[in-house]
């Protein structure tokens, strides 16, 4: 039985897909396991809702 090309294109694409996902997942956990200070975003440090901080 010889494979379509749609076979073809699943064998081919589907670990690509896998892989992507695999990075994106670990990219995820690396920041969350990061600490606080080397993550993007620090919310703790800000001060809102306040005027005049002179």
């Amino acid at each position: 039985m010889k494979p379509g090309a749609i076979e073809i294109l699943l064998i081919v694409l589907g670990p690509v897909v896998l892989a992507l996902i695999a990075l994106w997942i670990r990219e995820a956990i690396v920041d969350w396991c990061a600490p606080r200070h080397h993550r993007a975003e620090n919310r703790r440090g800000k001060v809102r809702g306040r005027r005049g901080n002179d």
